[in-house]
């Protein structure tokens, strides 16, 4: 598995966690959206700690943040809103 490859499937994991922890707590509008942020830098973080990237080893050091992103955000968005939808609808 390259580089590029784990680094997407950690963000794709921590976009589902991310997506499960805001419905759960019921998050609405901004407040949802900040914890998306707050996930997707700690995202870095995880990848720099756990893969040890450094990013002046990759072609371009901008990619250890931008490699997986797209996905990351449309994850969170879809889990957030099943996850709500599923456990916070009125019956």
């Amino acid at each position: 598995m390259s580089v590029d490859d784990a680094m997407y499937y950690i963000r794709l994991i921590l976009g589902v966690i991310i997506g499960v922890i805001c419905g759960a707590l019921g998050l609405e509008g901004l407040a949802g959206l900040y914890v998306c942020i707050v996930g997707y830098v700690l995202s870095y973080y995880v990848i720099r700690g756990v893969l040890k990237v450094d990013p002046t080893s990759l072609e371009k050091p901008t990619r250890l943040f931008t490699v997986g992103g797209g996905t990351y955000v449309l994850i969170w968005i879809v889990t957030w809103t099943l996850t709500y939808t599923l456990l916070l609808s009125p019956s």
